[in-house]
């Protein structure tokens, strides 16, 4: 991912690379997520959100994401379980999280994706320098400051076009304030897709024209 939104519990600016720190951390001293904590029940602290609402004219939409944390991997298992969560929900309808290990419901944290745990989707970053001194040879090192991060994860879900959704992204420090973790949000990923259902084109446009003053569907009328 060379764009995009990154999303973190500490200082954005830390993200930046190569691994030089085995403990990057900054308390940003936001609130607790409460989406989050029923994830992983348990506190969290520094939570960073982005929220909004929106509409689409298909009948899916999709995203792509990464999640990185400095709590990789020497803190797996230790209670700081960071976690990053992507809800979607709409009036009349469950909250939805739809960052999950591929292929499961199982949460996008620190304690479900690691070495150890899902392997598959994780990419450990060493530090430029390992604990001998010697320079590492694992180019990802350069790319950010923390030690370990998911490979890009696809989600989407069907929706119902023409209907108002509300989506929320957060993420947070589980169990103390001390490392940071980020989630980079893929440019140009959200989007709209799938299928629009037939013959509600004129519908459709007739909605956007109300609600936007424009119709992004070529007809006639």
């Amino acid at each position: 991912i060379d764009k995009g939104i990154i999303l973190t519990t500490g200082n954005v600016f830390g993200a930046i690379g190569p691994n030089t720190l085995r403990n990057l951390g900054t308390e940003s001293f936001y609130r607790n997520d409460v989406s989050l904590e029923r994830l992983v029940n348990a506190k969290t602290f520094d939570a960073l959100s982005l929220s909004f609402d929106f509409y689409s004219i298909t009948d899916s939409i999709s995203f792509v994401f990464v999640f990185a944390s400095e709590e990789y991997e020497e803190y797996v298992g230790k209670g700081v379980n960071d976690v990053f969560g992507f809800f979607i929900s709409a009036v009349g309808e469950e909250q939805k999280n739809l960052a999950v290990i591929p292929g499961t419901e199982t949460p996008i944290s620190v304690d479900n994706v690691n070495a150890y745990t899902n392997s598959e989707w994780i990419i450990p970053n060493p530090m430029i320098k390992d604990y001998s001194g010697e320079i590492s040879n694992q180019q990802t090192s350069q790319l950010f400051q923390y030690d370990g991060f998911t490979r890009e994860l696809h989600t989407g879900i069907k929706i119902i076009p023409n209907k108002k959704y509300h989506l929320h992204m957060a993420i947070a420090d589980v169990g103390d304030r001390f490392y940071d973790s980020a989630i980079i949000l893929k440019a140009g990923s959200f989007r709209s897709c799938g299928k629009i259902e037939a013959n509600r084109e004129k519908e459709l446009n007739f909605f956007l024209r109300q609600k936007f003053g424009t119709s992004l569907i070529n007809d006639s009328s």
